[in-house]
């Protein structure tokens, strides 16, 4: 394919009457940037997706980056110095709350959290077979839940003469299918309760991902009662791979992404339609 064609596939990305001759005089392969391009237009349709789907945006506004960084292993990165040694540097510490978001830091804060929903389906898939309050679990209602299971083993340990109270195990039966109508709890409870106090377990687990992931709003008991983890996991891979792809091939289009608006240090010029800029 020659130049001509190339710039003429091209000039699709950028707003009608774009000067595209500025592309021809730098020395770099046009169809990596075309290739370049098509794949940041699946990432920000990826990034609109997995907003609207899971409500997690990974396009990270300077602030939102800044108050991820109470996450250990997104604030402390390591850097080489002038003689080669590696230092463990604190992001807070070398950086303004209003820095643009790099692509490195992008790529970290997907991959810890990558690694902290799969972590969790993880303990669903080995642990939990099915959940059984899946449909009726939220935030604000796991201490219930724990409660009434508590007030359930307390029942079932009391005695009349040796003899067990079932009617007072009913009674918090009742007061649990009240308080989680949609939930799978059998009656009575007996073979259940295991897995019941692993689920809470679970939940407990879920509410420390929501606090330590709260600047996205990442919240883990939506995905759940939508059975959404999976689609979510799936999501932040892929948009991972086309994130990985693009620094791939920066290095031989440097030049030319940077007329095409494209940086490394500003994840915002990733997610901004070429299409909207100026002419």
């Amino acid at each position: 394919m020659d130049n001509s064609k190339k710039i003429r596939i091209l000039a699709k990305f950028f707003p009608a009457g774009k000067d595209m001759s500025a592309f021809l005089e730098i020395d770099e392969p046009l169809d990596v940037l075309i290739d370049t391009l098509r794949e940041l237009e699946k990432l920000r349709k990826l990034r609109i997706w997995t907003r609207d789907t899971f409500n997690l945006d990974l396009a990270l506004a300077p602030q939102t980056f800044h108050a991820l960084l109470d996450i250990s292993a997104i604030n402390f990165v390591e850097s080489t110095d002038r003689n080669l040694e590696v230092q463990v540097v604190s992001l807070k510490e070398t950086r303004q709350p209003d820095d643009p978001v790099t692509v490195g830091n992008l790529n970290i804060v997907m991959r810890e959290l990558y690694r902290a929903l799969e972590g969790a389906a993880e303990i669903k898939r080995a642990e939990l077979k099915s959940l059984l309050f899946g449909k009726d679990i939220a935030a604000d209602r796991v201490a219930l839940a724990e409660d009434l299971l508590a007030r359930w083993k307390h029942a079932r340990e009391q005695r009349i003469l040796f003899f067990p109270l079932p009617w007072k195990t009913r009674a918090v039966e009742n007061e649990l299918q009240a308080a989680f109508p949609q939930a799978r709890v059998p009656r009575p409870l007996d073979p259940a309760f295991g897995q019941a106090m692993a689920e809470i377990d679970f939940y407990r687990h879920c509410l420390k991902l929501n606090d330590k992931w709260k600047a996205l709003n990442l919240n883990m008991f939506e995905l759940i009662r939508d059975e959404a983890l999976s689609g979510a996991l799936e999501n932040v891979q892929e948009m991972g791979s086309l994130l990985w792809s693009v620094v791939y091939k920066y290095p031989t289009i440097s030049g030319i992404s940077e007329l095409a608006g494209i940086r490394m240090d500003d994840i915002a010029t990733l997610f901004a339609d070429p299409k909207q800029s100026e002419a």
